[in-house]
């Protein structure tokens, strides 16, 4: 499969909904280039870590993530996987090139770390509470491994906490993190937990994933569309969203769309991609779209294709050239 790098990039999508009244469509956060907004800046570089349920915890989570860069300089964000939460993302937005160490740590997990190379793109790091089934760790892309089990908080699980747990287990008393799950109760259950983490020989390291920066994405309403809540700028925040609507007031359909249009402002390496990745969210009433990737080539040709969301699923294009 050929692989074509793109220099500029505009992304129009046109949603013809199925709708039995109104005439507006909620447009949420979208990962098709990166996963936060920020002021444009001099760098534009960006590391982008998500954390993902892989463990039944009954407990919240609260994670601490600090990106150190080769000067020594940190940056700290804390990040809170609750009970319900499908995953949670956060952003190191401005960063200039260079390689940097992330460290994730979090009460009764094992501290994970990870070199990251930055150079003027975003890094995606996706990390789980867990191996997930159906992935083998030793070959091929994965998701990183947060390893629970380190019930002394020390950044590492070993024979220390395994003593340390049967020991509180033996004696129905709570020191340190012996309760892993988070069910109320220091039992056989938390010492299963333990096992997940426990002399573990597969790679916990995630496999990084290159994304175009938000810093060089602007987002705006098409032709006769317009924003009839929220904001655009918050489309590349993970909770944010905006309505679309029609300017006329009408029912949006075939006839009568609405536009929302993404376009690359770098011309530069920040801006090249191998290919794009359209998602149609499960709640989202889309029913139809067509998505238009207007593109230049590496050498310098301009190009237009055409992928179709239909049913909300996920359309794969490939000429041989370009993939969507």
């Amino acid at each position: 499969m050929k692989k074509k790098i793109k220099r500029s990039v505009s992304v129009i999508m046109a949603f013809l909904l199925a709708m039995q009244a109104g005439g507006t469509v909620f447009a949420d956060y979208t990962d098709i280039f990166s996963t936060a907004g920020i002021a444009a800046g001099t760098d534009t570089g960006q590391v982008n870590v998500s954390i993902s349920p892989a463990l039944a915890l009954k407990r919240n989570v609260d994670f601490t993530a600090v990106l150190t860069g080769n000067e020594g300089q940190t940056v700290t964000q804390r990040l809170v996987l609750d009970t319900g939460d499908e995953s949670e993302e956060i952003c190191f937005s401005r960063l200039s090139d260079g390689y940097y160490t992330l460290k994730v740590s979090a009460d009764g997990f094992a501290d994970y770390e990870q070199m990251i190379n930055v150079n003027k793109q975003a890094a995606s790091v996706k990390l789980m509470t867990g191996f997930a089934d159906g992935i083998d760790y030793n070959r091929g892309a994965h998701p990183g491994t947060l390893l629970i089990g380190d019930v002394n908080n020390d950044g590492i699980v070993d024979d220390t906490d395994r003593k340390q747990l049967t020991d509180a287990i033996d004696s129905r008393t709570n020191s340190g993190v012996t309760d892993l799950n988070g069910d109320g109760s220091i039992d056989l259950v938390d010492l299963e937990y333990l096992a997940k983490g426990y002399r573990i020989s597969e790679n916990t390291q995630a496999t990084t994933e290159t994304l175009i920066p938000s810093t060089v994405i602007s987002a705006s309403a098409g032709s006769g569309t317009y924003v009839a809540g929220g904001s655009l700028d918050s489309l590349f925040v993970k909770s944010g969203g905006v309505q679309l609507a029609t300017l006329d007031g009408g029912i949006i359909s075939s006839a009568d769309p609405v536009v929302l249009q993404f376009d690359v402002t770098d011309s530069g390496l920040a801006a090249r991609a191998n290919g794009i990745v359209i998602a149609v969210s499960e709640d989202n009433p889309v029913t139809r779209a067509e998505v238009y990737i207007d593109y230049t080539d590496e050498y310098g040709g301009e190009y237009t294709q055409l992928a179709l969301v239909e049913n909300g699923v996920h359309h794969l294009l490939d000429d041989g050239n370009v993939i969507v």
